[in-house]
């Protein structure tokens, strides 16, 4: 019996409680302003940082995550972003190094990606430019305190890998022939196309080997700077080396002062 009693006492105050408070400590007022900002992680670095130096492309998209905090809303919300100048790189101009491609929010969104084309200006030949990107009040957002996104884009010429003479006493690959950097970017391209190809190659390869090939130290042994001949050799062979072979020996694409004739056919192999 004071066991019933203590709950029904419970249930009363509770009744009270909730009869004090008004309406509209219960209700989210939907025409609040959400908060947004960029969606980082914990422990992600504060700068990032991205090189034209090992690709052909001329422009590449990035996605950069954004969030708000509020409930979800059933319209298209847009926000607006501006450059603003940092110390970490010469200013970016737009429309000449970057452009916006999506700011908004589909219907029910809370979390999308704020789009941006990088473009490779002729310019980055010689110096770096930094994108900080940070929010603009609008109608549906005002920006969440002290949150920015920091870029640094650069290009520039590729230093010849270590693995790419078979050994010290060597001054070109068999199947590769001269150093140049427009084959080593070529290389690259075939490389993280097996991504999607051959996803157990790719993942072994960049643990071991670097996403651009770049962790076979300079002391390294012969059977480690000659890794394609080994695992996976076929695979480096026929979709890797063998692309970049044709399209360098073919007579319209031969590069300057280029000996074409150190270059073996990458058959080897995989036939």
């Amino acid at each position: 019996m004071k066991t019933y009693i203590q709950i029904v006492l419970t249930l009363c105050m509770a009744g009270v409680l909730f009869m004090q408070c008004s309406e509209g400590d219960f209700l989210y007022n939907t025409n609040q302003k959400h908060t947004i900002y960029f969606n980082k992680e914990l422990r992600e670095i504060e700068v990032k940082s991205f090189t034209f130096a090992y690709y052909t492309i001329k422009d590449t998209v990035m996605d950069i995550p954004v969030r708000y905090i509020g409930m979800p809303n059933n319209q298209v919300q847009k926000f607006n972003v501006k450059i603003v100048k940092d110390s970490i790189a010469p200013l970016a101009v737009e429309g000449e190094d970057y452009e916006f491609i999506k700011l908004e929010f589909n219907p029910n969104e809370v979390l999308t990606n704020l789009q941006i084309k990088l473009k490779r200006s002729s310019h980055l030949k010689d110096t770096t430019y930094g994108i900080c990107i940070v929010f603009e009040e609008n109608e549906f957002f005002k920006p969440m305190v002290g949150t920015s996104y920091k870029l640094i884009v650069s290009d520039g010429d590729l230093p010849e890998p270590t693995w790419w003479r078979m050994s010290k006493k060597k001054s070109h690959n068999r199947f590769l022939g001269k150093y140049y950097p427009e084959k080593y970017r070529m290389v690259l391209e075939r490389f993280k196309a097996m991504e999607k190809k051959y996803p157990d190659f790719y993942k072994y390869a960049v643990e071991n080997y670097g996403e651009f090939l770049e962790k076979i130290p300079s002391d390294a042994p012969g059977s480690v700077r000659n890794f394609y001949y080994f695992k996976y050799s076929a695979i480096w062979g026929r979709y890797i080396f063998k692309p970049v072979w044709e399209y360098f020996t073919n007579p319209e694409n031969v590069l300057p002062d280029d000996d074409i004739s150190l270059m073996e056919d990458p058959v080897y192999l995989y036939k």
